[in-house]
């Protein structure tokens, strides 16, 4: 009996897993449908996990992880991500922006994103957002907003998360181009931050 029980054990098991990456990428979209964005994370990680992972994975964890409210985490996984988003998922790209504070970053990409053919609610939506930010921006931005950018940028460089980093740089670059009265240390200074970002980010991992 005891090899019986053994044997329905090891067969339980290989059969969870063996399911079919497929069949675990359905799962994951089904249980984001529903709104058990757990579920779906679980379920986009294993599949994530697997040789045979589909290479626009990118586009189910990235708006599951910033429903989880994980924003800087969806933003990572974007930024990973290869070939061109579609539309919904440069939704969530935007938006991911907006929550991070990275406001010029958003507002471009949902301009461009608008441009591209956005439906009725979502073209709303980012008409709302764009109104939003310029009015965030109706006056100078103030330059401890620039020097925020600046020390978060900084701060991820230092943990090793130089692509995170170049985007709070591009922010504090375009802020930057703003100001009344620019500051060509300052310029000089963000530009500079922004290249050493980049191209650590470039640089192959260890």
């Amino acid at each position: 009996m005891r090899t019986v029980a053994i044997a329905l054990v090891v067969f339980v098991s290989a059969g969870a897993v063996a399911e079919p990456t497929s069949t675990r990428l359905l799962d994951g979209v089904r249980a984001f449908q529903a709104g058990d964005y757990a579920s779906a994370l679980a379920d986009f990680e294993d599949v994530g996990a697997r040789p045979d992972a589909p290479a626009d994975l990118a586009f189910y964890l990235g708006p599951t992880l910033y429903k989880l409210g994980r924003y800087t985490d969806a933003l990572d996984v974007f930024l990973r991500a290869r070939g061109n988003a579609d539309l919904l998922s440069g939704f969530y790209l935007a938006e991911t922006y907006y929550r991070l504070g990275l406001y010029r970053k958003a507002r471009g990409l949902f301009v461009d994103l608008r441009a591209r053919g956005l439906g009725p609610r979502l073209g709303a939506a980012a008409d709302l957002h764009v109104q939003l930010i310029d009015a965030l921006f109706a006056a100078a931005p103030p330059a401890a907003a620039i020097d925020s950018y600046l020390a978060q940028g900084r701060k991820l460089v230092a943990a090793g998360r130089a692509a995170l980093a170049a985007e709070y740089f591009d922010e504090a670059r375009l802020v930057e181009a703003l100001a009344p009265s620019p500051s060509p240390e300052l310029r000089e200074e963000i530009r500079a931050a922004l290249a050493s970002a980049r191209d650590l980010a470039a640089r192959p991992s260890p």
